[in-house]
């Protein structure tokens, strides 16, 4: 669903959208590269199967609707950057040394709740609505959940500065898009989104200062 922004040029627009989505992908493939090499996973296992749930569903919906464009390619990068998060859950993700049968079951179990509830979210709202407004309330729970990794884990395993600085500022740019400059196929600008992105800015920089004083006392891994 290629968005418009309003009584703003394309250029605009197509900067706003590349940039959130260059500073998001690469903060997925930090994820990635961080989780194979730290034998660990590097996004909380709840915000992982929202945000996978997420981009399922509507890049299949964005594909159904509007083909291929900017932003179902976008979600579809990120959809498959997702799965080998998915995969460092599954491989390194049982910390807590359950049986494989138990882990594995209520692993798929919530993976699939979490697909199967924006199929019913999406039946009874806008699909390019529900799914900004989804986007962003994922967005505000994992940036508590990257703080409460951070607290539960010992020292900065699987954390590190330019994955919390890439969904920062990844987070930024759109929520300029939406929440200041406004796009016509949600009706505009969002204030909803601005407050929303304004929040997530202030989690997200509590999750930077509250790592970096970590990795000042413990040795980080990287």
């Amino acid at each position: 669903m290629l968005f418009l922004i309003s009584n703003y040029p394309y250029e605009l627009k197509l900067a706003l959208f590349i940039t959130q989505g260059l500073f998001w992908t690469a903060t997925y493939i930090e994820c990635v590269r961080v989780g194979f090499k730290q034998k660990t996973y590097a996004v909380p296992f709840v915000a992982l199967c929202l945000n996978f749930g997420w981009e399922f569903y509507y890049t299949i919906q964005g594909y159904l609707s509007e083909g291929l464009d900017v932003t179902t390619s976008i979600n579809l990068l990120w959809l498959s950057f997702d799965t080998l998060i998915l995969v460092t859950y599954f491989k390194y993700g049982n910390e807590l040394k359950l049986p494989k049968i138990q882990f594995y079951g209520y692993s798929i179990a919530f993976l699939t709740l979490c697909v199967v509830g924006y199929a019913v979210i999406g039946m009874h709202f806008d699909l390019a609505v529900s799914a900004v407004y989804a986007g962003f309330a994922i967005n505000i729970l994992m940036s508590l959940l990257f703080i409460r990794m951070l607290i539960r884990r010992p020292g900065t395993k699987g954390q590190n500065m330019f994955i919390a600085v890439c969904k920062c500022l990844g987070t930024v740019f759109i929520t300029i898009a939406i929440g200041v400059v406004g796009i016509n196929r949600i009706g505009g600008v969002k204030p909803l989104i601005l407050y929303t992105g304004i929040l997530i800015l202030i989690l997200d920089l509590a999750y930077i200062f509250l790592l970096k004083r970590a990795k000042a006392s413990h040795k980080a891994v990287v």
